[in-house]
């Protein structure tokens, strides 16, 4: 970092997120696995959402918006790990 440089509070113009299994998220962001109806919010807010699929590197951000099945709850921590819910796993 440079010198005098701030670390902005604001989230990233842009967001990349990893799809590992049908329906878990990780936003490489925030460290740590997100809801898909958190990925479909930032869309609606244009925000500039870019989902991979974790095994084929496809861009599947076309089918996640569309989709409104169900989504995998995710919780972040200040420290950036998921608290374990049981869901999805």
């Amino acid at each position: 970092m440079h010198r005098g440089a701030t670390i902005s509070a604001n989230p990233p113009q842009s967001v990349l997120v990893l799809r590992y299994a049908p329906h878990r998220f990780y936003d490489t962001h925030a460290r740590c696995y997100v809801p898909a109806e958190q990925i479909r919010e930032r869309a609606a807010m244009s925000a500039a959402v870019l989902v991979i699929d974790a095994e084929s590197a496809e861009d599947v951000t076309a089918a996640l918006i569309a989709g409104g099945g169900p989504s995998t709850v995710g919780v972040c921590l200040a420290d950036g790990h998921r608290e374990p819910d049981g869901v999805g796993y």
